[in-house]
């Protein structure tokens, strides 16, 4: 820092006027508030891009924008019954789906499910 000294500086690290530091000891502060900037802006980025993607698949299945032909896939249950479904998202219980023509995001167990088979 070229000039730690100055007012300004001071008060945007919050050290006291009174305080006399070293040059490593003023360099360590500063690297402490980089360190928590950096992982605050780190968690926007990411909160930004979950938020933005929900928003954008949100208004494709409002407005039925779903490639289904190239991203879809069928969905074979335990009972036998197929659905051509876009596979949303999974987690280790569930799949999150839009059945073709529908506009609802649907939940099933992974233990319902027979197969997933992607469509060519």
């Amino acid at each position: 820092m070229k000039h730690p000294e100055k007012k300004f500086i001071k008060k945007y690290y919050k050290i006291k006027e009174t305080d006399n530091l070293t040059n490593e000891e003023f360099t360590k502060k500063i690297n402490q508030n980089l360190i928590g900037f950096f992982f605050v802006m780190l968690i926007c980025f990411f909160l930004g891009f979950g938020v933005g993607g929900g928003n954008f698949l949100s208004k494709r299945i409002k407005n039925g924008d779903l490639k289904f032909e190239k991203y879809g896939q069928t969905l074979t249950f335990n009972s036998g019954e197929k659905k051509e479904i876009y596979l949303v998202n999974t987690n280790s219980l569930y799949y999150f789906y839009v059945v073709k023509g529908q506009k609802t995001v649907e939940i099933s167990p992974i233990s319902t499910i027979q197969s997933i088979t992607k469509n060519k």
